[in-house]
């Protein structure tokens, strides 16, 4: 990527994140699977309470996995034959859970998802 598309992506990142600070949300970016691995591993620990949004990426990016595999309790949506009173139990956990991690079809530069 040349060094002027750099700098321009550079900008736009750094006005999402004050955008999103804003909205008392925090953002990261990252450049591919291994540093998403690496950023989510800091917060994977200590059996942290985790929920997870309907979400393909997270499978296709492997963070389905990497929970799976964490210190972590995981309020998992995903379990095979799961009645309606079990999932609606998974959805109300959600709400206290210490990690809640989904992804987003589009985020906006004045920080909206």
């Amino acid at each position: 990527m040349d060094k002027n598309l750099k700098k321009i992506i550079k900008i736009k990142e750094d006005k999402m994140i004050k955008a999103f600070n804003q909205n008392n949300m925090q953002i990261t970016f990252v450049e591919n699977f291994e540093e998403l691995h690496n950023y989510l591993n800091k917060y994977l620990c200590n059996q942290k309470t985790v929920a997870l949004g309907g979400s393909m990426t997270l499978f296709e990016a492997g963070v389905i996995d990497l929970i799976k595999q964490s210190d972590v309790i995981l309020h998992d949506r995903y379990q095979e034959d799961l009645t309606r009173e079990q999932m609606q139990d998974i959805f109300r956990k959600a709400f206290t859970s210490d990690l809640f991690i989904t992804s987003t079809n589009a985020l906006t530069m004045d920080g909206c998802l």
